[in-house]
């Protein structure tokens, strides 16, 4: 090779390796993200984890309102909080293993066997004697989807599990929302196991000061 095709050749390699595309972050699955950042539980060593949770613990600040407790776990949610709250509140569905006192915040939940839901119509709130949403919410939407970003939102709220089953002899933790309605389609449902839960709490934690 003559020295002028030497020298276009390792130029021209140079000019393809600095225009290699960088990956797309949207489109990384959470096990790759959940690697790639050890803050975070779930994925690490099985694809089927149904809990996705970071170390985190309701502030001090906050105003968590209980909505789950059993021998092993106590579950509390944090809203938005109110117009000029100092500090502001930090929303979030948070988890205690009651045996080390650990905290995690859930932040995807797997839509595996789940049931997805969608607001009701004013015909169905009228059948039912019910004033029409002042929220709408379509998560139906997310069929297809592998994980659903936690708590779930409405087009102007979080929503979060207004009914929590324990069924032990599956290992789960059954999650409804919008239970009370008692309209068919309306009704969303998460599955949680109880054994990801552990393995998160056990990867990741913060005690509570």
């Amino acid at each position: 090779m003559t020295p002028n095709k030497l020298l276009f050749s390792i130029a021209a390699t140079v000019l393809l390796s600095s225009h290699t595309p960088a990956q797309d972050p949207e489109k990384v699955p959470p096990t790759v993200v959940t690697i790639e950042q050890p803050n975070l539980a779930g994925g690490l060593d099985d694809e089927t984890r149904t809990v996705i949770a970071t170390a985190n613990a309701p502030a001090k600040t906050d105003e968590p309102r209980p909505i789950y407790e059993d021998n092993e776990f106590k579950i509390v949610a944090v809203s938005y909080g109110h117009a000029g709250d100092n500090p502001p509140q930090t929303p979030g569905f948070y988890v205690q293993g009651k045996k080390d006192q650990k905290w995690i915040r859930v932040e995807k939940v797997s839509l595996t066997d789940s049931v997805l839901g969608r607001s009701p119509t004013l015909a169905e709130c009228r059948e039912v004697g019910k004033n029409l949403p002042s929220v709408a919410w379509n998560f139906k939407s997310l069929a297809g989807q592998e994980y659903v970003d936690f708590p779930l939102k409405t087009s102007g709220s979080l929503l979060f599990p207004d009914k929590i089953e324990r069924n032990d002899e599956k290992g789960r933790l059954i999650l409804s929302f919008n239970s009370g309605w008692k309209i068919a389609g309306v009704e969303t449902v998460l599955i949680v196991s109880l054994a990801d839960l552990r393995k998160c709490l056990d990867e990741n934690f913060l005690r509570n000061q």
